[in-house]
């Protein structure tokens, strides 16, 4: 089960048409930076169909 949050950033996710930066999705979505980066790495362990690209 996810959260409302949690459903809110995949469902933003879903609607990009290519990968996006961290920041990008922030500007999309109504929590602060560190919250987002939080529920991301939250996500990506639970192998929630997302996953952190490399910096680079």
């Amino acid at each position: 089960m996810v959260s409302r949050t949690e459903y809110d950033v995949l469902y933003t996710l879903s609607k990009c048409r290519r990968p996006i930066r961290l920041g990008e999705l922030n500007r999309r979505v109504l929590l602060s930076q560190p919250a987002l980066s939080r529920l991301v790495d939250r996500l990506v362990e639970r192998d929630a169909a997302i996953a952190r690209a490399k910096a680079g």
